[in-house]
């Protein structure tokens, strides 16, 4: 899947610069059922886990305003390519969950939003139910549900519409893995919805002793994908031919100039010769170093530290973690075009900013 994803950007990226609208359509409906195939995948791997107890619960006090912030943040590039507004709601409550699993569950219930809606936007915020709960709610004006499928829609393989905004076909186990999520933590979950106007979902949740004032903090500015060619050299990563084939491909008709290497282990000789703007590494290879240790090897050899990120199908958070708290960009597969543009965008810009101090 991810090669094929790396294949169509790239055929897509030229199909643009061709100006042939008609293969340009094709090529996004081909990218549109690799990621649902992708969907697919992932939804029955994550209620696999969830059924066979491979998922434990860790709860802990959670902060409800940078936790929300940061998935509007996330959410706000394809809202924006929709022509969408998306915004959120200051909040001062903080509540007892897993972390992990709400930040799921919300990003389900924002990207359903996103996808689901054709005008008007989405609303992100917070409101107490009772004593010592809060509902955490996501507003949106699309579609909404007819009511005799919403006793239906948290069941596997239900779907709101055959086809989002987009055309992309959605798996139908998004809602399915977020009641999971929501037993497993004893959250409850609630929808309500009106055809044709939107719908509203919500957790809610118990809130814990210490409150504070609800306060903006400083928002990131958002990665811009921008249409113009880039110029790195990009050093990519991979054991399998295919995927460097891909990725070079995409690159290349991006205008990167692109340097691959199959086997880790030549990496030292690799950095003799050449240098490099941006380092994209696998995760899991085939030789006595891992892609964190790859990317470790070249920091030193970069201009831009931050320039360098780690692909993988691997869905353990130990390696989200890792890669925060190391400081790596990480991307998942099957590869999303516009997600490594943004990335390899940024790093652009950072590359310019260090040429011109």
């Amino acid at each position: 899947l991810n090669a094929a994803r790396l294949f169509v950007g790239a055929a897509s990226s030229r199909a643009d610069k061709a100006e042939d609208p008609t293969l340009k359509t094709a090529l996004n409906r081909a990218d549109r059922a690799i990621q649902s195939a992708d969907d697919l995948l992932k939804g029955l791997l994550d209620i696999s886990r969830l059924d066979h107890g491979g998922i434990k619960v860790n709860a802990q006090p959670v902060k409800l305003a940078p936790l929300l912030e940061d998935l509007v943040d996330e959410a706000t590039p394809m809202a924006a390519q929709n022509n969408l507004s998306i915004r959120v709601v200051p909040s001062r409550y903080s509540v007892t969950a897993d972390p992990d699993f709400l930040q799921a569950i919300l990003r389900n219930f924002i990207s359903n939003a996103r996808r689901y809606t054709e005008k008007g936007g989405v609303l992100v915020g917070v409101r107490k139910r009772g004593e010592g709960h809060v509902a955490v709610q996501v507003w949106d004006t699309g579609r909404g549900i007819a009511p005799d499928r919403l006793p239906f829609i948290f069941e596997e393989f239900s779907r709101f519409e055959e086809t989002d905004t987009l055309g992309v076909r959605g798996a139908g186990l998004g809602l399915s893995v977020v009641r999971r999520l929501a037993d497993l933590m004893g959250a409850k979950i609630n929808v309500k919805s009106v055809l044709g106007k939107g719908s509203v979902f919500e957790v809610v949740l118990p809130t814990t002793e210490s409150q504070s004032a609800p306060e903006r903090t400083t928002r990131r500015v958002s990665e811009t994908t921008g249409i113009s060619d880039l110029s790195l050299h990009v050093l990519c990563v991979d054991d399998e031919p295919i995927i460097l084939n891909g990725m070079r491909a995409l690159l290349e008709s991006w205008g990167c100039r692109v340097t691959t290497l199959g086997d880790a282990d030549e990496l030292s000789d690799t950095l003799e010769d050449t240098s490099f703007e941006v380092v994209i590494a696998d995760l899991e290879l085939s030789s006595s170093l891992d892609g964190f240790e790859v990317i470790e090897a070249c920091r030193d050899t970069l201009k831009v530290r931050e320039n360098v990120a780690l692909l993988t199908a691997n869905s353990e958070e130990n390696i989200a973690q890792r890669a925060q708290a190391e400081g790596v960009r990480l991307i998942k597969k099957p590869v999303s075009t516009d997600e490594l543009r943004q990335f390899l965008s940024a790093c652009e810009k950072r590359s310019h900013v260090q040429f011109a101090e």
